[in-house]
């Protein structure tokens, strides 16, 4: 038989005080940088400022090596772009930094040629596809952003023949 836990109303309302307050240290202003800064004084926007900076640069210098990592390991071996994307996302990463992981696939692909052309085996290889995969949607991204541009743009197109 499962035991219950119970907690008494002061206990409840104890925990909730601590979830928001760890709520409110994890919020980001995500306008920091548009030229429309709101109504925060100068100290809030450049606290604002720094504490986008640093998740930036946590997210551009650990997540995305980390993914490649796990990458060459074989615990995140997207099929296709979807589902990339899917598993990006579930990263808590966005698409838009498939760029980025694309030129660290580069450098990793670089480091392998050169481990192999010395005799030598790494024992994580980069996969040879997921720079191709990377490629791919970021063309597909492209071509359905400039398809979609010129669709809006040219109401000559989007007429019945």
């Amino acid at each position: 038989m499962k035991s219950k836990i119970s907690l008494s109303s002061e206990e409840m309302s104890e925990i909730l005080k601590e979830e928001n307050s760890l709520v409110e240290t994890l919020r980001m202003n995500v306008n920091v940088f548009l030229p429309y800064k709101g109504c925060t004084d100068k100290n809030t926007l450049e606290k604002d400022e720094e504490l986008v900076r640093k998740a930036s640069l946590y997210l551009w210098e650990k997540i995305l090596p980390s993914i490649i990592t796990e990458v060459k390991h074989g615990t995140f071996s997207p099929r296709d772009g979807s589902h990339l994307t899917d598993m990006l996302h579930s990263t808590g990463v966005n698409v838009r930094y498939i760029g980025r992981l694309a030129a660290i696939a580069v450098e990793e692909e670089a480091i392998d040629k050169n481990t192999i052309g010395q005799g030598k085996e790494r024992r994580w290889r980069m996969p040879l596809f997921f720079l191709d995969l990377l490629e791919i949607e970021m063309v597909a991204r492209a071509i359905k952003h400039y398809s979609s541009f010129m669709f809006y743009t040219n109401s000559a197109i989007t007429l019945p023949p």
